[in-house]
């Protein structure tokens, strides 16, 4: 099942405080609704290896999953991600379609390159 939705809202955040970076595109402009978040830890510990968490974070309203991806692309202005079975499982569907604003794109792109 392919979620797809527009976003109107993008935020791209490196917080070295909290040891986190994390693209979040969501269909309103004050986050609410359909929200897709893609976050990071900037630096793995033992734990995070341990629990299998040293890789990026997928975030929806219905789920959360750590990896999982089996491809990603940007054409245009719209981020199309597709999962594996276990991700697709936690987060609902096997595939995302995100269209962003465009003048949202070097934004999207670059962070997506750095996570």
């Amino acid at each position: 099942m392919r979620e797809s939705f527009d976003a109107a809202a993008v935020a791209s955040v490196r917080d070295a405080e909290l040891n986190v970076a994390y693209l979040v595109l969501a269909e309103h402009h004050d986050g609410t609704g359909r929200r897709l978040e893609i976050q990071r830890s900037l630096q793995f510990d033992e734990q995070d290896e341990a629990l299998g968490m040293d890789s990026y974070c997928l975030v929806t309203d219905g789920g959360t999953h750590y990896g999982g991806v089996l491809s990603w692309d940007i054409g245009g202005s719209t981020l199309r991600i597709e999962l594996d079975t276990a991700a697709a499982s936690a987060l609902g569907a096997s595939e995302f379609r995100v269209a962003f604003p465009r003048s949202e794109s070097a934004t999207v792109e670059a962070m997506l390159w750095t996570l």
